[in-house]
């Protein structure tokens, strides 16, 4: 949710005016990306996003993170490179 991608996506759903709930452990993502995104949606828009600083391979945040919501949206992946 704090990386790249993740940050575009959350600003084109809240510009939706979806509710956005997103969860990252911050090893690639940034808090800087997702100030950027409150910077361009309206305090109301930003006020429908709960972010989770936790990790995907934790089922207790994933518990946390998914509960009620209606998609899923995955973004979490990282290539492992041949040596």
């Amino acid at each position: 949710m704090a990386g790249f991608i993740g940050s575009n996506l959350l600003e084109m759903l809240l510009g939706l005016d979806q509710a956005v709930i997103g969860l990252d452990n911050l090893s690639t993502g940034h808090r800087h990306n997702l100030a950027e995104v409150e910077r361009f949606v309206s305090a109301r828009r930003w006020g429908r996003f709960d972010f989770i600083e936790g990790d995907i391979r934790d089922l207790e945040d994933c518990r946390r993170a998914c509960g009620g919501v209606n998609y899923v949206l995955h973004q979490a992946a990282l290539e492992q490179r041949a040596i």
